[in-house]
């Protein structure tokens, strides 16, 4: 991960789908225009979180005017103790917003499947996730004393919370479901 890094992306992204012919004649359109960066080649590993029910991707495949993804990336095949980056990556009437740090992978691995935090940083576990999700806007709303257990330690858990719309003083009444399918003819 040398150089600069950016760390909030907003952009349009544009993608096709091309034939292997399409690709060999762009490519040999761009040569003349373009050179390979500092990078080279190299794999980009992407592993994407979702619900249990795969919310996120079903959701995702309905094209709507606002989506979101969890995910954590590398451009290399990572070891345990390299940097990756751990991604959050909204899109919202076609514009991409993308927010990442980056951690250690079994950083990133025990926070996202556990939600484990360490007492006091270690070789194994930082606050960087906690400090990530604080700068999208989240607050910890309660913190778990020594119930994780990783790499032969006890680890804390904390449990954060971001208020997505205002709490008026008199919110209005619930809807039962069944009240709600009748009104909809569902």
């Amino acid at each position: 991960m040398a150089g600069t890094l950016q760390f909030c992306f907003k952009r349009y992204e544009k993608k096709y789908m091309l034939t292997p012919q399409q690709l060999v004649q762009i490519t040999a359109g761009i040569q003349a225009h373009m050179r390979p960066d500092e990078f080279g080649c190299y794999t980009i590993c992407s592993l994407y979180y979702d619900t249990d029910s795969y919310q996120l991707i079903r959701t995702s495949l309905e094209k709507p005017v606002y989506k979101e993804k969890l995910r954590m990336r590398s451009y290399g095949v990572p070891g345990s103790q390299d940097k990756v980056f751990v991604e959050l990556k909204k899109k919202f009437d076609r514009v991409v917003y993308k927010r990442r740090t980056v951690m250690t992978a079994a950083d990133a691995v025990s926070y996202l499947q556990s939600g484990a935090v360490p007492e006091r940083e270690d070789q194994y576990l930082t606050w960087d996730s906690v400090e990530f999700h604080c700068r999208m806007g989240y607050r910890t709303a309660g913190e778990f004393f020594q119930c994780g257990c990783k790499f032969g330690r006890w680890y804390n858990m904390v449990w954060m919370e971001k208020i997505l719309g205002e709490h008026r003083e008199r919110p209005e009444e619930v809807i039962p479901f069944p009240a709600l399918a009748d009104s909809m003819n569902l």
